[in-house]
């Protein structure tokens, strides 16, 4: 019985010493384990609606954020007839935005999804 609290003990203890010493660690820098030279590049296309200047412009920002973290995404602004069929048909597109409201507030997003607007 005193083998088993000793076990236990020291479980416990080493339990609570990895509970304390992973935050730190987890803070500290990390060390990429992949070369620039063995890394698989990462390049996709992004649809957006050609006429909404909203779309448009979110397409350019998140192609210059991703770009920053080594991924290649090239903003592409189509028509809708183009990329609405692509997406109700034939669904050959990588990547797509579209801009669902056009105010700085999500208020719309209330009408479209609310709980209260299920129709049965």
């Amino acid at each position: 019985m005193i083998k088993l609290s000793k076990i236990l003990s020291t479980l416990i203890i080493a339990f609570l010493s990895a509970a304390i010493i992973a935050p730190i660690y987890s803070s500290s820098p990390v060390v990429p384990f992949a070369f620039a030279e063995e890394r698989e590049e990462l390049s996709f296309e992004m649809w957006t609606l050609d006429w909404d200047t909203i779309s448009v412009d979110a397409g350019d920002v998140i192609e210059q954020m991703v770009r920053q973290i080594g991924i290649e995404l090239k903003a592409l602004p189509l028509s809708e007839e183009v990329l609405y069929d692509n997406l109700d048909l034939e669904h050959t597109f990588e990547v797509y935005e579209m801009s669902f409201g056009f105010s700085p507030y999500p208020i719309h997003m209330h009408d479209s999804w609310h709980s209260e607007e299920i129709v049965d």
